[in-house]
């Protein structure tokens, strides 16, 4: 394989204190979100930074681009959702999420934000005025937004009052619950299955380590990854397979990014969905074939900590249909960028080997504020997050 060289073709300094919080890409812009509700262009033809949006109520929760990258749109926090035309980084119009301020007020200290490619869900954590330090099981209400057309769908699933949430993508949504200060089930609900008895969950074992990072990477599989830099890519079924198993070049994981090529234009991965004024979020669940995906896994069936020998798990006898065919872009607390491709972990470069960067900023360090950071990476351009601000490395 031809080895990738990159150079600093860009840079977006935020202020301090205001780390970024969300980023987007697409062919011809670079846009990025603050904690501080600012968003800033990156236009990648001449490189000109403008700040579209000086201060928001919330912090910008998520950027995407549309199919066609005609518009942009960005989540502030659980308040609403702003459309933007991409060329001109004008505002179009703003969908609020609450009928009322007093509904987000009601709501907001206890909802969680995830963005997909179309939608954005809004994901209460634990039940209104409820402070208790006790694990309980409760029924959350949550809520998709449409950015297209601003429809709207309820849903609701039980979770406990000490969940995360990991990632969401349009059809599923993948979680961890705590059901005490030891145990805790992976799982995964279908947004448009109604019966909550059909939720994916696998226990966890005590051994099996925090997981830091988790995301859908097809129809069929996750990667996850846990005690740092243990790096997996697991199948979407009831026992949760094991496909393949590495470990990162450098040390703790703190960004991934999932992409694909596909002519020089990243491939969309969450294309199985659809969309209609009269049927909000249809969903073709045909195209994930795999029947294992809504039935309940025993109580007593646990994830135990893996062997890491890379050797393929999976006892599906059409698991090479369904074999990730994309690049995993991984960002460590060392300044490593490596990509995961064809079963190989490459490393592409150190943030701190790039000749063009400010020396200073070296120096005071990359990843020292413990904030969280972020990767955005298609073809020819990878964006990362850092203290200092959004460095963009162009492919040579």
């Amino acid at each position: 394989m031809k080895k990738r060289i990159y150079s600093l073709y860009g840079f977006i300094e935020t202020r301090f204190a205001d780390p970024i919080s969300s980023i987007a890409i697409s062919q011809k812009n670079i846009i990025i979100g603050t904690m501080m509700g600012k968003i800033y262009s990156f236009s990648i033809y001449n490189r000109k930074i403008s700040l579209i949006n000086e201060l928001s109520a919330e912090n910008i929760s998520g950027i995407m681009f549309d199919n066609r990258e005609t518009f942009f749109y960005a989540s502030i926090g659980d308040e609403e959702i702003l459309k933007f035309e991409s060329e001109s980084s004008n505002l179009i119009s703003r969908i609020k999420n609450y009928d009322s301020d007093i509904l987000h007020n009601k709501y907001c200290e206890n909802m969680y934000c995830l963005v997909s490619k179309y939608s954005l869900l809004l994901f209460p954590l634990a039940p209104e005025n409820q402070g208790n330090i006790e694990i309980y099981n409760f029924e959350s209400n949550c809520q998709i937004i449409n950015f297209e057309d601003d429809e709207k769908m309820n849903f609701k699933i039980e979770i406990t009052n000490y969940t995360i949430p990991l990632d969401y993508n349009g059809q599923f949504i993948i979680y961890i619950e705590f059901l005490s200060d030891k145990d805790r089930n992976l799982c995964i609900k279908n947004i448009c299955d109604d019966n909550n008895d059909n939720i994916l969950k696998k226990k966890l074992d005590k051994n099996f380590g925090h997981i830091s990072h988790c995301k859908f990477i097809s129809d069929y599989n996750i990667f996850l990854v846990r005690d740092l830099n243990k790096c997996e890519i697991r199948e979407i079924n009831k026992d949760f397979t094991l496909i393949k198993s590495f470990k990162n070049i450098g040390d703790e994981v703190i960004a991934v990014d999932i992409f694909y090529k596909n002519n020089n234009i990243t491939k969309n991965i969450n294309n199985n969905i659809n969309y209609s004024k009269n049927n909000v979020l249809k969903i073709k669940i045909d195209q994930v074939k795999n029947e294992k995906v809504f039935n309940k896994s025993s109580e007593n069936d646990i994830i135990k900590e893996s062997s890491f020998n890379n050797d393929i798990a999976s006892n599906n006898s059409n698991s090479n249909d369904k074999k990730f065919k994309g690049i995993i872009a991984i960002l460590d607390i060392d300044g490593n960028v490596n990509f995961y491709e064809n079963n190989n972990i490459t490393k592409i470069f150190n943030l701190y080997d790039i000749k063009d960067i400010n020396i200073e900023q070296k120096k005071k360090m990359f990843f020292s504020m413990g904030y969280a950071y972020y990767i955005k990476c298609n073809n020819n351009f990878i964006c990362i997050s850092t203290d200092h601000g959004c460095y963009i490395m162009k492919l040579n």
